[in-house]
């Protein structure tokens, strides 16, 4: 006997969308550098959009490498229309 419930995709959407709460403005979060360009490194910030964090942030530059998991500060959100 199964006691699970079937879901539909749309059933499903809505139950991860509501399980998902987003960071607030302010708060410190875990982010993956995706990308390094000479100005600063492109950060996977587990939302639906990319962050920017500038190289003279980091202590030591060097330690900016693709595929590292930083903790930031998430100063404030863009665009929020």
């Amino acid at each position: 006997m199964n006691d699970m419930k079937d879901y539909s995709q749309d059933e499903m959407k809505k139950l991860l969308e509501a399980s998902f709460i987003a960071p607030k403005e302010g708060e410190i979060i875990k982010a993956s550098i995706i990308k390094k360009t000479e100005n600063g490194v492109l950060l996977d910030l587990g939302l639906k959009a990319e962050g920017f964090l500038p190289l003279e942030e980091f202590a030591d530059p060097v330690d900016a490498d693709v595929g590292k998991e930083i903790f930031v500060f998430l100063e404030a959100y863009e665009n929020r229309d």
